[in-house]
Parts: structure tokens; sequence; C-alpha cells
């Protein structure tokens, strides 16, 4: 039987001869059709998966819907050619904002990412962070030897690289001073942490240190960051310059990144640090 070509904005139908009549009021201004057959079925048009769907000027069918494939971030510049999370789809070219790289699959802004700074690939180690493309030392801590300290708590660089307490009379390091007395016995009381066992963590210092979150020597990792006494991961808030930032952070939570004028999101945290 011979095909009918009807629009899909139907109202209601009548059956003619076998053949199924799809009626709409009004002026045919719809742009998408469907093709019947002659016994109210699909007719196979053989264009493709969709050939029941006929779009009209520059759309193209996929997956049942017409779409344009110039600006479509699931279908750009073909069909389920999906563009990676922060891209858009431009001219049919899948592309990154101003300002960030595709890295590992998503956008990524190197100037603050501490997994991808200052390019693709190349992270910091996990007592830094990266601030204009550059890796340092986290807020709080200093580079001693080669190595990011806290000299507010290592014995070893207390109050500065060049104060060592271990192997004296004051091996103990509390609040950047060497003391005499062990760590449990000063004000506030604290916890002996370090390899050297001599390092004075207090547990209100725990609830931020990068380098004792929540409890001794549990170094949050490079894309992580210490809230509440837990090591949190974030990432960037690229485009973004005001918190809340819900088009990047989502359901996360917007913070800035401690040390840094640079806005992070906080993933599964309830506060920022």
């Amino acid at each position: 039987m011979k095909a009918a070509l009807v629009r899909q904005t139907t109202v209601r139908s009548v059956a003619l001869g076998g053949a199924m009549l799809l009626l709409a009021g009004g002026c045919p201004t719809t742009t998408q059709w469907l093709v019947l057959s002659g016994d109210g079925g699909a007719a196979d048009t053989g264009v493709n998966s969709d050939a029941a769907l006929v779009c009209s000027g520059t759309l193209v069918s996929c997956e049942n819907e017409c779409v344009d494939l110039g600006g479509n971030a699931a279908h750009c510049g073909g069909c389920e050619n999906e563009c990676a999370p922060g891209e858009t789809c431009l001219s049919g070219n899948c592309q990154c904002p101003a300002g960030t790289e595709l890295c590992a699959e998503a956008c990524r802004d190197t100037a603050v990412d501490p997994l991808h700074c200052g390019g693709c690939g190349q992270p910091c180690e996990a007592e830094e962070q990266c601030v204009g493309g550059i890796c340092g030392c986290r807020a709080g801590l200093e580079r001693c030897n080669g190595e990011c300290v806290d000299t507010r708590l290592d014995s070893g660089f207390c109050g500065d690289c060049n104060n060592d307490c271990t192997g004296t009379g004051t091996p103990y390091c509390l609040a950047g001073t060497c003391s005499a007395a062990a760590c449990e016995d000063q004000v506030p009381a604290a916890v002996t942490c370090g390899s050297d066992e001599v390092s004075c963590v207090s547990s209100q210092q725990m609830q931020t240190s990068p380098l004792h979150c929540g409890e001794c020597d549990n170094s949050c990792d490079a894309d992580e960051i210490c809230a509440t006494g837990q090591c949190q991961s974030y990432y960037p808030a690229a485009g973004c310059t005001t918190c809340p930032c819900n088009d990047v952070c989502g359901s996360n939570l917007c913070c800035t990144l401690p040390g840094a004028a640079v806005l992070i999101c906080l993933v599964g945290a309830t506060s920022c640090p």
C-alpha cells in the first residue's frame, strides 16, 4: 500500500480504506513528520535505523529525535558522537571553553588543576597545589630541603627550615617552637606524629592538615584537601568567578582553595575548610 507522510502532532485520527489518516488542526507548520505505511505501521525509507522519523531542513534523525548536529553536545557532528564533560558543540565540533584544555576526556583548567598543572598529565605532588600552572607547597606548608613541610609541627624544621629540634633537650615541636614537654603534656594537648614521633599535632589541626588529616600521617592526595578531618576530592570550578557555581559544581560544595584565590568544587563535603 502507499505510504502516508503525516505530522507527529496528531490530535485525532480516522480510518480510510485500510490506511490511517491523521488529522491536526491549524496550519502545517511543524518540522517533524512520521511516515506511515498503508496498514498504519512505519514505512521503511532506507535512510537509517530511525527511518520512521523524517526531519526537515538541516535536522537529522538520531535516536528517534530530530537534532542539529552542529550544536548538539550528545550528537556533535554525527549521531551518538557525544562531547566530553565540559565541552560544547560548535559547528559540529566538540570544544572546551576558553581557558581550558581537553585532558583525560574532560575539560581542565591547567592553571589550577592539580592533576594537569600547566599541561595535560602533569600532576602535582600530594603536598602541593596548582596555582598559575605551577605546582607549589600547599597553604601552611613550606619547602625545606626539597620537600613541603609544616614548620608549625615538624620537629626537623620547627618554626623555619633551619631549626632542628631533634636530638636536643627540647625535641618536640609545637606551634613552631621546640619544647621539652611531650606532646600529650602540651596545652592544648596534642598527638605525637611524624616519622621521628616528636611532631605535636592537635585535634584541631587535624581538621585541616593535609599531612595529618583526621589522624597522624594521613596525607591527602593531590586532588584532595582536608576538610573537617577528612580528605575530600575537589576539582577547579573552571569558568566560574563567584560561588555557588551551580553550573560547574552541581550538588557539590563551592569553596575557595586554601591559600589561593581559586574556586573549587568540593565533592561530598558539607563545609569548606
